[in-house]
């Protein structure tokens, strides 16, 4: 959750600088630089969102079976799409798999802030023995 949080402030924070080095005609050196940074901070934590694991997983699922096409219709000639047809389905297995573990743990993190459903997931980890958790549920 903390990086949704992040990607926004980066986001509203990289927009208001643009808006102030557009306003002087970029002839401020250090707003162009304060630019840069907030553009950088900005993808620096959206690469870690669930909205980024899921979007990527989305195309990656679209590209599988475009590429597998294309290896279908040229009967398996070219070994570069082959390579590109295993490359799009590990890349899809890949990050759905960092989806399925963002969407958890954002969902941890808001339940761990919901006071009854903190404290119930709380006594649930005690009574199974597992007083340190590690990654949620």
């Amino acid at each position: 959750m903390g990086q949704q949080v992040s990607t926004v402030g980066g986001a509203i924070a990289t927009a208001a600088t643009s808006v102030a080095g557009g306003v002087t005609l970029g002839q401020v050196d250090d707003l162009n630089n304060a630019v840069k940074d907030c553009a950088s901070y900005t993808a620096k934590h959206a690469q870690e969102t669930v909205v980024h694991h899921v979007g990527e997983t989305a195309a990656m699922a679209v590209g599988t079976p475009a590429t597998d096409a294309a290896a279908g219709l040229t009967c398996g000639q070219f070994e570069e799409i082959d390579k590109a047809v295993v490359g799009c389905a590990s890349a899809t297995a890949k990050s759905a798999g960092n989806a399925d573990t963002a969407i958890v743990e954002s969902v941890d993190e808001v339940s761990d802030a919901i006071p009854v459903l903190a404290h119930s997931k709380y006594i649930i980890c005690y009574g199974i023995g597992q007083n340190e958790r590690e990654g949620g549920l």
